[in-house]
């Protein structure tokens, strides 16, 4: 099924790149851009919004202490509200792109996100439900 959506560019920089990118520019860490992908978040009586998922190269540690081989990690960013505001890391606190999560566009691009997502959820019982 093809779906439609117009762009959400609240979150885009006036050359159509993604704001989450620069600002981990901006906290000293190399970006290299390795995929884009498009996505549509589906609303029931609303019109469909398109965002943004792309996957980065970058450095686990801040670049004064990396080590350019060893540190080198590969991450995904979205252009979504709850991206920028729940998932994105405050580098400003000492967080590196290592504390990046993933928001539900970048679960539906990559399946590792969704299960590291899953892991992380506690689990409901300790005991296992009986069937009598």
């Amino acid at each position: 099924m093809i779906r439609s959506a117009e762009l959400d560019d609240e979150h885009l920089t006036d050359d159509g790149g993604l704001e989450p990118i620069v600002w981990v520019e901006n906290a000293g860490y190399p970006v290299d851009i390795l995929e884009r992908y498009p996505t549509v978040s589906v609303k029931e009586q609303k019109e469909n919004t398109g965002y943004l998922v792309t996957k980065i190269g970058t450095l686990s540690k801040h670049p004064n202490e990396a080590d350019a081989v060893e540190d080198e990690i590969e991450t995904y960013v979205c252009h979504c509200w709850n991206f920028v505001t729940e998932h994105l890391p405050k580098f400003n606190e000492g967080a590196t792109p290592a504390d990046i999560s993933a928001c539900k566009h970048i679960e539906s691009v990559d399946k590792s996100a969704r299960a590291m997502n899953d892991q992380g959820q506690q689990q409901l019982a300790d005991t296992p439900v009986s069937s009598e």
